[in-house]
């Protein structure tokens, strides 16, 4: 199948308006991304400056007193499992001549 140059004068003509399409196509292609972006924007700020209220859940300020009593008495047994870490340390560094000496010959 061969071209003749009519065809070929009509093709190149219409490439202009291919191409034009083309570029309206990527354009609106960016153009819905920047929309959808400044959306997004807008839709964060307008969250930053609302005011949320609480529910009757979440009161401020009130501690159940079985939560705090049992957090009170993870502490203790806590403080309790250090001292006794620490004391086992002092125990065993008990040499008083450990560090006194250097050995220069290696």
């Amino acid at each position: 199948m061969s071209l003749n140059p009519l065809d070929l004068q009509t093709l190149f003509s219409h490439s202009n308006e291919v191409g034009k399409h083309q570029s309206h196509v990527k354009a609106a292609a960016n153009e819905q991304q920047r929309f959808e972006a400044q959306k997004l924007i807008n839709q964060e700020l307008q969250k930053d400056k609302s005011v949320n209220s609480l529910t009757e859940d979440q009161e401020t300020g009130k501690v159940d007193d079985n939560q705090s009593n049992a957090s009170s008495g993870d502490t203790a047994q806590e403080k309790k499992d250090q001292s006794k870490d620490d004391s086992t340390d002092s125990e065993k560094i008990k040499d008083p001549n450990l560090g006194q000496n250097i050995d220069l010959l290696g």
